[in-house]
């Protein structure tokens, strides 16, 4: 690559490094800085590949050799050439669905006026789509297995948006808006968070907001309101801190909470460091456990049991039984409405939220079983549940299951790709952790892991990747976890 080039990659990769850094920060306080740093930082990132593909485009075309045409070369190129044909008619689909939710009803798309601008728009999207396959192919911040399930997971996305779709100005909304960006901040959280020194940043980005969160729940749980935004407990109750919701700040909670913990316990960090470990780490627990938001409370537990068990750390072992003690303690001598919500973990299934959530997995599960393969689009649960909902409910509502709405919107293709790509995170992340000699390095990986598999565990009761805050967290986490460290490879 050339000097200009190199330098113009350089300098995308240092703008959009400190661009994630801002995302971490503010993902549990304003939605408009994790949209506008996202979209920078994802454009920014296009055009360090655009450079880095015209690069790997130069160096096969001046070593090509022509040689006598062989059946495997015509094969090939009759494959790419139909592949190219479908992903045009695709993209072409997927522009007019984005296009129609902004015209007037009964206006003619296929019109020369209109349908011109469109195949030039399709052609900047199916070009986009070129350089996200290229780069997830050519990456070496990924597994192999990892590499097949983004690919899949993205090609079954934009099947279930454009072709087998019940409403398609919907589900290529979905897809433009909230699933590729979602996809791509993961990509890019791989590609550009790849040194030491990179990493411990990226975690500090978590920590230090988390730990003023926990503070801001504290302070909300006493005075009745929280401290930035004003916002009263939730019911009267249950502490929110920046969020609207109990749940969701319940979702925040228990998946930022394995890292500290994780850094605290390894004894990756020392002296003063370790005593503000402590301090987020009791504010954090004290405001997960104030949420009063079980879903979460199980997805926390499911990931200190990992903690306990990949790191095989006895410490753990010791502070898990701190944990239950402290956690009977209060469902004796706690605030009444806490012992109320950990005396109703023994009769789960009875209460109202446990009832209103099967009258909603129901549907959900028949909603599937109308349309298995393929679901009814993606983006779509809202708007086809009001058909399916039995008589006497009047809400319109998420799955309160994001695998099950992942199963009624994209079928079984989308329920396979979606494990797939969770699976293979978890793999190429326990993999990384084992391989890893660094304790720091060792410490947030596991962190972040455990992270990734309580927000995993609470999104089976929960509607958390659908929400924009909450599904910027799980990528991001997602995408630290399972990012390679190159310390061959200096600082930009």
């Amino acid at each position: 690559m050339s000097v200009q080039n190199s330098r113009i990659c350089s300098g995308c990769d240092k703008f959009i490094e400190y661009l994630l850094y801002t995302i971490f920060f503010f993902i549990s306080s304003s939605k408009s800085v994790l949209e506008v740093f996202a979209t920078i930082a994802i454009l920014l990132w296009f055009v360090k590949k655009s450079y880095e593909l015209k690069e790997r485009i130069r160096v096969k075309a001046a070593s090509y050799v022509p040689g006598p045409p062989r059946l495997r070369s015509s094969a090939a190129f009759i494959l790419m050439a139909i592949v190219t044909s479908v992903m045009v008619y695709l993209t072409i689909v997927v522009t007019i669905g984005v296009v129609s939710k902004h015209v007037e009803p009964g206006y003619n798309l296929l019109s020369p006026a209109a349908f011109i601008p469109i195949v030039f728009a399709a052609a900047i999207l199916l070009t986009m789509f070129y350089v996200i396959i290229s780069s997830v192919a050519h990456s070496c911040d990924l597994d192999l297995n990892l590499k097949w399930a983004s690919v899949g997971y993205l090609l079954v996305s934009i099947v279930t948006a454009s072709i087998t779709t019940s409403n398609i100005t919907l589900s290529s909304g979905t897809l433009m808006f909230k699933t590729m960006e979602y996809f791509l901040l993961f990509l890019v959280i791989t590609d550009v968070i790849n040194t030491k020194e990179k990493i411990v940043r990226s975690a500090m980005a978590f920590v230090l907001p988390s730990f003023i969160v926990g503070l801001d729940g504290l302070y909300q749980y006493f005075s009745g309101y929280d401290l930035f935004r004003h916002f009263p407990l939730f019911e009267r109750i249950k502490v929110t801190a920046t969020f609207k919701f109990s749940n969701s700040a319940g979702t925040f909670f228990a998946t930022v909470l394995p890292l500290p913990l994780s850094l605290f316990m390894l004894n990756a960090v020392r002296g003063k460091a370790k005593v503000f470990l402590a301090a987020a780490i009791l504010a954090i627990f004290a405001s997960l456990m104030l949420t009063q938001a079980r879903a979460a409370w199980l997805g926390f537990a499911f990931a200190f049991v990992f903690l306990c068990v990949v790191s095989g750390n006895k410490r753990f072992y010791a502070l898990l039984a701190v944990l239950l003690l402290v956690i009977a303690l209060l469902g004796v001598a706690g605030p009444q409405s806490l012992r109320g919500q950990i005396g109703s973990l023994a009769s789960i299934g009875k209460d109202a939220s446990s009832r209103d959530r099967m009258i909603i997995w129901e549907t959900g599960w028949r909603m599937f079983l109308d349309r298995p393969l393929f679901g009814h689009g993606l983006g779509t649960f809202m708007n086809v549940f009001e058909r399916y909902r039995p008589a006497g409910y009047g809400e319109i509502v998420y799955a309160h299951n994001c695998l099950l709405q992942v199963a009624a919107e994209t079928g079984l293709a989308g329920v396979l790709v979606t494990l797939w790509i969770a699976a293979g995170m978890f793999i190429s992340g326990i993999r990384g952790y084992f391989r890893e000699k660094d304790v720091l390095v060792k410490a947030v990986s596991i962190g972040f892991l455990g992270g990734l598999l309580a927000t995993l565990v609470n999104s089976l009761f929960d509607t958390n990747l659908y929400s924009l805050p909450l599904a910027v967290l799980f990528w991001s986490v997602a995408g630290l976890s399972v990012t390679k460290i190159h310390y061959e490879q200096p600082e930009n």
